[in-house]
This record gives structure tokens, C-alpha cells and sequence, in this order.
């Protein structure tokens, strides 16, 4: 961390620069030997306060909260309410084969990706534990996707699209039709 003091308009201003390291954003470098930290440069008490985004976010620079930021609501999410939504007995009697359906579309995009199996998840290698088939994945895996399938045919109901059994006739007779 590299602070200079700087004195205007009888108060005082610290300017800073931080280097982050590692994802957690911990701090790489501290003071240099010899210099205090910064909450020992201040006489006075410390505020923290809106400053100037500025810094070059290509060059892994970063100071000051960035404006784009600042004008942005966060995001909060808005569920559908399925907590009264009951399924029909052959919706649940399905729900196994939607949940390995969905296993199996999720497994054929990270194979386009270029994914392929590993014992453990590795994003520079594309290995992943759970490109497998639906009955080896593990049960927590498993009961994710089965989960998501109930939930999804739930929301489905209570956006007032219903699920029938629609059944074949069972008069069915081949016809033969003209060759011209």
C-alpha cells in the first residue's frame, strides 16, 4: 500500500493505491520496511468517503469505487411462488426422467465446451466429476437435478400452463396412401 498525505483546505486528504492479490483480494504488498500503516498516519479520525474512479481495469489497476457501480441497482432475484403449487400423481411419476433429461442437455453443453470427465473439477484442464451418467452421479448431485425438475414443473403450473396425460388412441390402423 503506497499513502501520501496530502494537506488542503485545513484537512487531510490520503491518497492510496492497493495491490490485490489472490481472489480473495487480500493485500500482496503491506507498507514498505520502515513506513506505518495508514491508520497510523491519520491524527485525526478517519472517514470514508465517495471518491473518483480512476485506474485502468486492463492493467489490473484498480482505485476508488467505479461509477458504473454506483448507479446500478443490485440485483435481487423474484421467484416464482410455487409453495402452493401441487404437481398431478403423473408429473411425479416423471420427475426422475426431467431430472435426468436435464442432467443429460447440461452434459452435452460442457462437452461442446470441450469438457470431458475428471475424478476432480478442474477449470484449466476441463475435467468435471459429474460428466457421467445420471444413475453414477453422486446424491447430492442427483437430488439437485431431481429438485430442479419438480421445481421447474411446478413453476410451469403455477404460470397457469398445465401438464396432461395425453394418451394414444388405441384404434390406431395403419393407411395406405396414394403412390402419385
Amino acid at each position: 500500500m503506497s499513502c501520501s498525505l496530502l494537506r488542503k483546505y485545513k484537512k487531510s486528504h490520503f491518497s492510496c493505491r492497493f495491490m490485490f492479490g489472490g481472489i480473495e483480494g487480500r493485500l500482496r504488498f503491506g507498507p514498505p520496511p520502515g513506513f506505518s500503516a495508514l491508520i497510523e498516519a491519520a491524527a485525526n479520525k478517519l472517514e470514508i468517503g465517495e471518491c473518483v474512479s480512476f485506474g485502468d481495469i486492463a492493467k489490473n489497476v484498480y482505485t476508488g469505487p467505479s461509477i458504473l457501480r454506483q448507479n446500478t441497482e443490485p440485483f435481487v432475484p423474484k421467484l416464482v411462488d410455487i409453495s402452493t403449487v401441487v404437481l398431478p400423481h403423473f408429473a411425479m411419476e416423471i420427475h426422475e426422467k426431467m431430472a435426468e433429461n436435464l442432467h443429460e442437455l447440461w452434459a452435452m453443453r460442457k462437452i461442446e465446451l470441450g469438457w470431458s470427465y475428471g475424478e476432480v473439477r478442474d477449470e484449466k484442464t476441463r475435467r468435471h466429476p459429474c460428466l457421467t451418467s445420471f444413475q453414477q452421479l453422486p446424491p447430492n448431485e442427483k437430488a439437485y437435478n431431481i429438485n430442479l425438475a419438480i421445481d421447474t414443473m411446478k413453476t410451469i403450473e403455477a404460470l397457469r400452463y398445465h401438464m396432461i396425460l395425453d394418451e394414444s388412441p388405441v384404434r390406431l390402423r395403419p393407411v395406405r396412401l396414394p403412390q402419385k
